[in-house]
């Protein structure tokens, strides 16, 4: 008998990305400029929004490792950085305040150039240190002070969630080709089974656990390291639930749905900004 796939595809995914996202900024942007921001709906919204980003992530590391274009690829994550970086600043000029601080599309991109790099031959693996090094520097020099929307939101916190995303992925293969290769099994047909699928997002789910608990560790023994409220941050462990019904697959992908995703970021800041203003 055939075996159901996963119910996830990575649209399922991103819509799910997109939608715990804009209900966390409408708790962050509108509950915030309303005055409504010690009430239970607007923690209850940020608590819905930690599902978010480890999602992006998760998908960016996936997109890193499937395409066969990485220029484009990192193109198109630079440009809507710069889009994202104007629509922070004009949702700054409606409210007079920045809502949210940093650029996601700048920790995208780090992420996305540190795990390419990792996947290049030989001495070519060591070019990873810069986007984590500019990472850090952000972190110890804080660039966000001078310019908000061209720094990192999250920092080394979601730099280290790519970076564990990634060591799962390669634990995962390195594990399962030794084990084809012991059993005289086909690796590229084994890779297609609902056991290879269910044991990637398992190595998933542990890592974006790995990630969060090494940073709660971190910042029990130093508190400076809370640059992004670890303790609150942790509940994105609730994401990994998502991950385990991952079936592999892009699902719905048309071009205008694809750069959608992208425009939507910049252009959905600015509406709640908008709508903020016209209720206060």
């Amino acid at each position: 008998m055939k075996q159901k796939s996963y119910p996830f595809s990575s649209f399922v995914l991103k819509i799910i990305a997109l939608t715990t996202m804009t209900l966390d900024h409408i708790g962050a942007i509108v509950l915030h400029n309303v005055g409504l921001d010690n009430t239970m709906l607007y923690l209850m919204l940020r608590i819905i929004g930690r599902v978010a980003f480890p999602l992006f992530v998760f998908m960016v590391v996936e997109g890193v490792i499937h395409t066969k274009h990485p220029v484009r690829y990192f193109a198109r994550l630079a440009i809507s950085g710069i889009f994202i970086g104007l629509a922070l600043w004009v949702g700054q000029l409606i409210s007079g305040e920045a809502m949210i601080t940093g650029n996601i599309f700048v920790d995208l991109l780090a992420i996305a150039l540190m795990v390419w790099f990792l996947r290049q031959k030989e001495y070519l693996k060591l070019l990873a240190i810069i986007p984590a090094l500019y990472i850090f520097l952000d972190f110890k020099l804080n660039f966000s002070a001078v310019s908000p929307f061209t720094s990192p939101q999250y920092g080394l916190y979601r730099l280290t969630m790519g970076l564990f995303y990634y060591l799962g992925y390669l634990i995962n293969q390195t594990s399962s080709k030794a084990a084809c290769e012991k059993y005289g099994i086909d690796f590229e047909g084994y890779a297609l089974t609902r056991q290879y699928r269910s044991n990637a997002n398992v190595a998933a789910s542990i890592s974006l656990l790995t990630a969060n608990i090494l940073w709660y560790i971190i910042f029990r023994i130093d508190s400076s390291w809370d640059t992004v409220f670890i303790s609150f941050q942790s509940l994105s462990v609730l994401t990994g639930i998502i991950l385990l019904f991952y079936n592999g697959k892009r699902g719905y992908d048309s071009k205008w749905f694809r750069f959608g995703t992208y425009a939507y970021y910049p252009f959905h800041i600015i509406l709640l900004n908008l709508l903020s203003y016209l209720i206060v």
